[in-house]
């Protein structure tokens, strides 16, 4: 009895092996068509990737897409902000349509930068106001390229770009500053690449609460699509326009407090006996010290140098008028002060004279 279970178990040991076999010889012999597949599709003679995609001599519709992962260092000084993005393409290449291929059960093929991508036509869209940029390298390139059956390319690159945003301080500390990006093909004019914005809209931003910046809040973010024409041809030019809100909060308590309560204080001497002639003026040259040390000081130190005059430097401008007046005000006291004193001394004088002679 016990033989024909050891011949039981060891004949079901080999069936469950044979499986395992065949199974991984199956899977094997499925990446192996895979390969020689994808290897057809990107074959010299039906595809060159120096030629764009053309469909009856039209240009080919390159649609953009921009996830927001981060924005931060909001620099005034130099006028920049650093942002990181998913930046996505997506394109139709009816050359590399796979659907009479071994492929046709496979909603798409993906790619991770290899060999592919030195031998796929993509598009060269630039950042036309980008100081700096890198795309991210840790581990491996942060890219993916998916191929769909009708042909249809997607292309993810994420990317750290160092963006200049001209900005304007009128209403500083409340203002609100519009930086934008701005994208278009460095080669390819309209009748080659049309760029247009992603439908979904969720592909060009994120939710605000998501984005946390700490001196400002994230306003409306907008998209545009217009055509530049240039000497060398027309391009379209895809905008994303960012809206930052300033929080006042900062700029409240560093500021605005401070400023009011020098000036309370400067009023203080107006309760002091003119008399005494010291302790007013230190108080009166004190306030105006701080007056001065806030305004060339305090919260201003990342600002550019600009030629007009910002909203703080206005309220700093009427704190330090209350401040000197105060201390003006004393001068004219104690000049009539003393103008009085000394009529007073000399009327006495005078009555003394007079009551000696008499």
């Amino acid at each position: 009895m016990s033989g024909s279970i050891y011949v039981i178990l060891s004949l079901f040991v080999v069936f469950v092996s044979r499986g395992e076999s065949l199974r991984n010889t199956t899977n094997t012999t499925t990446c192996l068509n895979d390969v020689n597949s994808v290897k057809e599709l990107f074959h010299p003679d039906r595809y060159d990737k120096a030629m764009r995609p053309c469909e009856d001599g039209k240009p080919v519709v390159v649609s953009v897409g921009i996830y927001i992962v981060s924005i931060n260092n909001i620099k005034e000084s130099k006028m920049e902000f650093d942002m990181q993005v998913y930046f996505r393409q997506t394109w139709r290449d009816p050359r590399l349509a796979y659907d009479g291929l071994n492929l046709t059960d496979k909603e798409y093929i993906g790619f991770s930068p290899g060999y592919v991508w030195d031998k796929i036509w993509l598009p060269d869209a630039y950042f036309e106001n980008e100081k700096e940029g890198k795309v991210h390298t840790l581990m491996r390139k942060n890219q993916f390229l998916r191929l769909f059956q009708d042909g249809t390319v997607y292309y993810s690159t994420r990317l750290t770009l160092t963006l200049s945003c001209p900005m304007v301080f009128y209403d500083f500390p409340m203002d609100s500053q519009k930086c934008n990006l701005i994208i278009l093909s460095y080669g390819h004019t309209t009748q080659n690449i049309i760029y247009k914005w992603l439908t979904n809209k969720t592909e060009t931003s994120v939710l605000k609460n998501e984005l946390v910046i700490p001196q400002f809040d994230i306003g409306k973010i907008e998209t545009t699509s217009h055509v530049n024409h240039y000497t060398v041809g027309d391009f379209v030019v895809l905008t994303l326009y960012i809206h930052f809100h300033r929080r006042f909060e900062f700029y409240l308590t560093h500021n605005y407090i401070p400023a009011m309560l020098v000036v309370i204080i400067s009023w203080l001497s107006f309760w002091v006996d003119r008399d005494c002639a010291p302790a007013r003026v230190g108080m009166g040259i004190t306030t105006i010290l701080t007056m001065t040390t806030l305004i060339i000081g305090v919260g201003q130190q990342d600002l550019p140098v600009v030629s007009y005059v910002k909203a703080l430097d206005w309220y700093y401008i009427g704190c330090f008028v209350f401040v000197f007046v105060g201390l003006c005000e004393y001068s004219v006291v104690n000049y009539f002060s003393t103008k009085h004193g000394r009529y007073l001394k000399e009327q006495h004088l005078k009555s003394v004279v007079s009551n000696l002679e008499k």
